[in-house]
């Protein structure tokens, strides 16, 4: 009996278990490079919205410093207003006060001459 045999291309090694074994080591090699790019984007992401973050963050407080920088200034005027007008109260209110210690002389003149002049009749 001849036995046709077809033969097979030679492998690398001759164990069955290498073979398989060598593709099992390049799924691996696969799966850890799609998962290291996996994390490499995972990572970027939340730098890149941190980063957007921060600017807008600063922004903001860009504004809100000019918004504080504008309200001092606004307070700063009102205080002046407000002392300005408690200046002018006070100088009225002490005229005032001086009109009606004229006004109490001025009366009590007028009585005690009223008093002189009916004890001269």
């Amino acid at each position: 009996f001849f036995f046709l045999m077809i033969r097979r291309p030679p492998r690398s090694t001759q164990s069955r278990s290498s073979a398989a074994s060598d593709v099992y080591k390049r799924q691996e090699q696969v799966y850890e490079t799609r998962q290291v790019q996996r994390n490499q984007e995972v990572e970027q992401k939340p730098v890149q919205n941190y980063r957007k973050e921060r600017v807008q963050m600063s922004s903001d407080l860009e504004q809100m410093r000019s918004g504080q920088h504008s309200i001092k200034n606004e307070l700063s005027s009102i205080l002046a207003e407000y002392q300005s007008t408690r200046d002018e109260y006070d100088l009225l209110r002490k005229e005032l006060s001086s009109m009606r210690k004229v006004n109490t002389d001025m009366a009590i003149n007028y009585d005690t001459l009223k008093i002189e002049g009916e004890s001269q009749k």
